[in-house]
């Protein structure tokens, strides 16, 4: 599977996934990697996230969600 075609599954790669969300590259390689967040990893290791789950991460992190999330101290759950 080529980049192209993962592209046109609606799945982007970590750095677009980054500017979408606000969210650090490795924060979200270590959410997909706790099954936090739908990803496609290729054979040479790149992660790949599907764009609908990155945009979603702004809403959730607004910031009440951001305050409730860390006054229960609760996962993530996206």
């Amino acid at each position: 599977m080529t980049v192209e075609t993962l592209k046109d599954n609606g799945l982007i790669g970590t750095s677009e996934a980054e500017r979408l969300s606000g969210v650090p590259g490795q924060t979200l390689r270590r959410w997909a990697n706790a099954g936090k967040l739908s990803h496609l990893r290729t054979a040479t290791g790149r992660y790949f996230f599907y764009h609908e789950e990155v945009e979603k991460i702004n809403f959730l992190l607004t910031p009440k969600m951001f305050e409730a999330f860390h006054e229960k101290q609760s996962s993530l759950v996206i």
